[in-house]
């Protein structure tokens, strides 16, 4: 027997997924976000046993795990995990595990089962989908590049489905048939035959009242391929193949195309506005699934397999949500002459300084460090940036706190060059929402007017449950901006 431990996104801004596989023997390891633990003390033990062929583990960021394992294969598999992490980082820059050297401390068994497993990785799949699209846009392109999201895709087609069937209509479709019976008109080449022919088989064009229309046939043959894919542990926990079947058997009337015939119609196909505002998304998710015919399984691997799919917690998914409450807060309000930029965005008036320039130069303009959001709210004008960490304390960390300092001094904006009389750092919560302190700038201001104030925010993180539809998302979005609002009135 051999052990391994791992520390789990050590600097607490990565989740994800990273899956190896070899020969008979796959281990997964899914990255959830640390605030959907509410604990930083996870220690867990998980043992692989030989007649186990695939290792699923759930767990959390700055969780520490320990995998005891007893085949080679296993081994092998344990100690590419940090190499297989290293390499694929992505474009989050932060480490999914790191490998460290065993402790004495005591590490608790931890008997997963498979459903939550992969139930925690749909929640993770729905958190990175609404925090980077919002409610309106699927999740096509990065899933479709990446293996670990295309049941997720599925998935979304599934659900997109559903409630559009009561709108499948019949319409008029032009068909061209040879028939004994004339039906609409005679083609030319249908004339040409008969005369030189004498048949009375004629070839005719007509308009027929059918279901059987390439758009639906198209999406029917989305939703076979999503039935006919290979059975796995998270296809199973989603009921893709039940559902894509119930699909089929209530539309039997309608015909599918060859996969390949499918993508050509698909691509060519020109939607009218009613058919644009209900059917455009299937249709763009249909495709997206045509064209990835090969469908990951989590199960048996021929030989060796990698996947790391990273996410940096802090930027893809904290950053983008405070920054739509942000927006959200600011359009709630009355005043005409506020807005709302994040760091990408520029708004006339507003400037953001270098700390340091060469003197005599008279530098100006917008600088390289930059708060992540810049508002005003009709009266003042306010610097806010997201952590995505533990408060811990009320006041938050000093390194925290000097960094809106500098902000404080280098943001200005409006004829007067105005600095911003508001600060805040927006950390995550799962309780306790609102201002935890609220602290005044040194040295006192000679006006009490004058005085700029840091306040620590404790703003709501979504729930699992509050990333899974869209009625729940928006009931998130709209507690993060209330909360805000009410910071914003105070």
């Amino acid at each position: 027997m051999e052990t391994f431990q791992f520390h789990i996104s050590p600097k607490g801004k990565a989740s994800g997924v990273i899956s190896l596989s070899k020969d008979d023997f796959r281990v997964t390891i899914i990255v959830l976000p640390k605030f959907w633990k509410g604990k930083q003390d996870e220690k867990s033990l998980h043992r692989w046993s030989r007649d186990e062929p695939h290792l699923v583990i759930s767990t959390y960021e700055l969780a520490r795990i320990r995998i005891e394992v007893n085949h080679n294969v296993q081994v092998e598999l344990c100690r590419g995990l940090e190499e297989e992490a290293k390499n694929q980082e992505g474009l989050s820059k932060e480490e999914l595990l790191v490998r460290e050297f065993k402790d004495e401390e005591l590490y608790e068994l931890d008997e997963q089962n498979d459903s939550l497993n992969y139930s925690d990785l749909f929640s993770l799949c729905c958190l990175y989908n609404t925090a980077k699209y919002g409610n309106d846009q699927p999740l096509l392109e990065g899933s479709m590049a990446n293996k670990v999201l295309q049941l997720f895709t599925m998935k979304k087609f599934i659900d997109e489905l559903k409630p559009l069937l009561q709108f499948l209509r019949q319409s008029y479709l032009q068909t061209v048939e040879r028939t004994s019976s004339l039906r609409g008109r005679i083609t030319g080449r249908g004339m040409v035959q008969h005369m030189a022919e004498g048949s009375l088989v004629l070839e005719c064009e007509f308009d027929e009242f059918t279901a059987n229309i390439p758009l639906y046939r198209v999406i029917m043959t989305a939703i076979t391929v999503v039935q006919n894919q290979t059975q796995t542990s998270i296809a199973s926990v989603w009921n893709l193949q039940r559902e894509a079947k119930q699909i089929r058997r209530s539309l039997n009337h309608i015909q599918s195309y060859t996969v390949n015939q499918a993508i050509q119609l698909g691509r060519r196909l020109t939607l009218n506005r009613l058919q644009q505002a209900r059917w455009e998304t299937p249709l763009k998710m249909a495709l997206a699934i045509l064209q990835n015919q090969g469908m990951y399984s989590f199960g048996r691997a021929d030989q060796s397999q990698g996947i790391v799919w990273n996410i940096n917690t802090a930027t893809e998914i904290w950053e983008k949500i405070t920054l739509a409450g942000a927006k959200a807060s600011v359009r709630a309000g009355a005043s005409s002459t506020s807005f709302c930029i994040g760091q990408d965005e520029q708004q006339n008036g507003v400037e953001i300084y270098d700390p340091w320039v060469k003197a005599g130069s008279g530098h100006r303009g917008y600088g390289v460090i930059r708060p992540d959001i810049v508002l005003h709210d009709g009266q003042h004008l306010h610097c806010w940036d997201s952590k995505y960490k533990f408060i811990k304390t009320a006041t938050g960390s000093s390194n925290d706190r000097y960094q809106l300092f500098a902000y404080s001094h280098l943001v200005r904006h409006g004829k007067g060059n105005q600095g911003p009389k508001r600060l805040a750092l927006l950390y995550p919560a799962m309780h306790d929402f609102g201002v935890r302190l609220n602290q005044r700038r040194m040295p006192t201001q000679p006006k009490a007017n004058d005085d700029v104030v840091l306040s620590s925010l404790a703003l709501p993180f979504p729930s699992r449950e509050a990333v899974q539809n869209q009625r729940s998302w928006r009931q998130y979005l709209g507690e993060m901006t209330q909360t805000l609002r009410d910071f914003i009135d105070i």
